[in-house]
């Protein structure tokens, strides 16, 4: 949808057709994901603020059924209920023939060392693999090696940090899915992931959410056929109801409306199409009719995407930035702390 880029609060203005088939999309930070009706997964590469809607279609080997998307990690479930997850990396346009090169430091975009500030990575849950002289996502020697999670690093705050050559093409915006698929114990039919983790349901339409260890799972009860994880956690079950999860002894809050499939970005914004494939944009408490008609919606820092019966796939204008006003409680709050107006960002 155009003008959502960024995941801004915004119903945006017309849709744009990009090519291509995909029968599931997942909106991320300047990258969307997807699969077709074979199973094959796909990334748009090429999406900034400048070229929301991308510039290129890229095939990543795998087979999955449904796939999400969220910072540096993707994650999918293939026919047979099996899970996956692998990294997205930073660096990667090599259309832009641009090289950067910086020694004795880690830049600021990849603030944490490893091996002794030989190596720097844009995160504390990724490792390198060496001797091979691949370093971590960006930081390309031969090539450009993945990255394991829960390794352990430290943050670079003292510059210099190490001995090194950081070597990198492209720029920060860009963004690419690898195609080291890792296994998930477990079987989950819709999977999701967001600031609230990463949550899925299975074929029996019972709901799962991924524990920090990475390789087991939490039962939360309920029933859903379709689950979302951004900043809240909403889901539809086999007879179209809406839900949210609230936690404690009522676990779950029905949310008035009908919906076969729904979306909530990292900023809280939600999105959903109903059986008669008409699209919604939640605001406040109701849901606002959006023009146009699919069967699934992703909502996310790339902007609202959506894909229809014919897996056409469509990109909503008008979303990009995300900077909500805040609240007359917050402004009052920072106010009376000797805040100054002026230097206020409205």
């Amino acid at each position: 949808k155009t003008g959502t880029y960024g995941d801004v609060d915004t119903a945006g203005d017309g849709w744009v057709n990009v090519p291509g088939k995909l029968k599931w999309v997942g909106s991320g930070r300047n990258i969307l994901v997807g699969v077709n009706a074979n199973d094959d997964i796909f990334y748009r590469a090429g999406i900034t603020a400048d070229t929301p809607t991308g510039t290129q279609w890229i095939h990543v080997a795998g087979k999955l059924a449904n796939i999400d998307v969220h910072n540096a990690e993707a994650v999918g479930v293939n026919s047979a209920s099996n899970i996956f997850r692998t990294a997205v990396v930073l660096f990667e346009d090599f259309e832009k023939d641009v090289s950067v090169e910086t020694k004795g430091r880690c830049p600021e975009t990849h603030p944490f060392v490893y091996y002794n500030g030989d190596y720097c990575c844009n995160s504390n849950l990724e490792k390198v693999y060496a001797p091979q002289g691949a370093k971590c996502d960006g930081s390309i020697i031969s090539s450009t090696s993945l990255c394991c999670l829960k390794d352990g690093y430290t943050a670079c705050t003292a510059k210099p940090c190490g001995n090194f050559q950081y070597n990198v093409q492209g720029t920060a915006s860009s963004r690419s899915l690898t195609s080291n698929w890792q296994g998930i114990p477990g079987g989950l039919m819709k999977i999701s992931e967001g600031l609230a983790g990463v949550w899925g349901v299975n074929t029996n339409q019972d709901i799962f959410r991924l524990n920090g260890d990475g390789k087991s799972w939490t039962h939360i009860g309920g029933k859903l056929v379709q689950i979302s994880s951004g900043s809240e956690v909403w889901g539809v079950n086999a007879a179209g109801n809406i839900f949210m999860y609230v936690g404690g002894s009522n676990t779950w809050q029905q949310i008035p409306g009908g919906l076969s499939n729904v979306d909530v970005s990292n900023k809280g914004h939600v999105w959903g199409i109903n059986a008669g494939q008409q699209i919604f944009r939640r605001t406040g408490n109701t849901w606002q009719l959006i023009g146009g008609a699919a069967i699934q919606v992703s909502v996310g820092e790339s902007g609202v995407w959506v894909v229809n019966k014919n897996n056409d796939i469509f990109y909503k204008t008008g979303t990009y930035g995300d900077v909500p006003a805040p609240s007359f409680v917050l402004l009052w709050l920072l106010l009376k702390r000797g805040v100054r107006p002026d230097t206020l960002l409205l």
